[in-house]
């Protein structure tokens, strides 16, 4: 699917959620604008993502890393904690110490020098990093005299740190950052209200267990609880299986973009089921297990160990990735 207009188009999804079952209240807040940020805040607050604090949505301040966080653990539905005793500056008495524990499993959060830094404001490059990372998407295109081509039509992309090029370049391609005026603005602090749009923009749809059938919906989707059956569904765009999703099943669904596969523990069924882009697999927490019957999955790409039942196209092992057949 061509996405290139996606961040103009926050306005168009609908929302599957049921009501309440993650979202705080809209008229909680008294400081919600009356400007470009409007809608997704409200999207990003409906779908469970801002929560906000003392009856404020906050959406001219910074972003944290904390917050950060906490945004993308609520949208993949993350579960899992790690260890977090190599860092120094997290105390288990913070609001942010099980959200940063969740957000270093995901694999979204890295920390250095055993400092995570909760408290300090995400720049954009940093932001459109882990969402690259928690989306498991890679740049296509690159040159021999730049880290990645596509960035070289910004007047700034010198100002990209190289360990971040390849993610900016991917979120670029797929139509989810478009710059202003010719430039990305790497090192600008990003809001929590841009993030919003940003994050909401990227993700049309999120299904709780209560599934779905025989509907349309245009853009990706992320299903983000266990036991959910989607039936019939045409995803135009990407389905990803969040963290916190197992014992998924998937009845006759057609989607148009990849298949991205982060939970899945506890299995995912496929059953006359296409991704004309290919299947992702990308667990960082345990071996996921597919069940396929009659279906095209296309190019499965294993990025972490890989139980198979059934009959895929094609398998490819990142390294000292174990695929085993049932």
């Amino acid at each position: 699917m061509n996405k290139k207009n996606t961040l103009a188009l926050v306005l168009a999804g609908t929302m599957l959620l049921p009501a309440n079952a993650f979202a705080a209240n809209r008229s909680d807040f008294s400081d919600l604008p009356n400007d470009w940020s409007t809608e997704p805040l409200i999207r990003a607050i409906d779908n469970g993502l801002l929560s906000g604090s003392n009856g404020k949505i906050n959406g001219k301040g910074l972003l944290t890393r904390a917050q950060l966080a906490a945004i993308v653990n609520r949208a993949f539905g993350a579960v899992k904690s790690a260890s977090l005793t190599n860092f120094n500056d997290v105390l288990p008495s913070e609001w942010y110490y099980n959200d940063i524990a969740k957000s270093v499993q995901m694999g979204i959060l890295q920390g250095s020098n055993g400092m995570m830094n909760p408290n300090d404001p995400v720049t954009r490059e940093e932001a459109f990093t882990v969402l690259a990372r928690a989306f498991a998407l890679l740049a296509a295109s690159k040159s021999p005299d730049t880290p990645v081509g596509v960035l070289e039509q910004f007047t700034d992309n010198g100002s990209v740190s190289p360990w971040a090029a390849d993610s900016i370049a991917a979120l670029v391609e797929g139509g989810y950052v478009n710059g202003a005026n010719g430039r990305l603005t790497p090192k600008a602090n990003i809001t929590r209200a841009e993030f919003a749009k940003l994050i909401t923009g990227m993700t049309d749809t999120f299904i709780g267990e209560e599934g779905a059938s025989n509907r349309t919906v245009e853009g990706n989707l992320i299903v983000r609880a266990s036991g959910a059956l989607l039936s019939g569904v045409t995803v135009n765009g990407d389905l990803v299986i969040a963290d916190g999703a197992d014992g998924v099943m998937l009845s006759n669904v057609t989607v148009t973009g990849r298949i991205v596969i982060r939970g899945g523990a506890g299995g995912v069924t496929a059953s006359g089921t296409t991704a004309a882009k290919g299947t992702i697999v990308s667990n960082p927490s345990d071996t996921v297990l597919i069940h396929a019957v009659d279906g095209k999955l296309g190019a499965v790409t294993a990025y972490t160990d890989l139980t198979v039942d059934g009959k895929l196209d094609s398998v490819t092992a990142a390294s000292k990735v174990a695929v085993s057949v049932q």
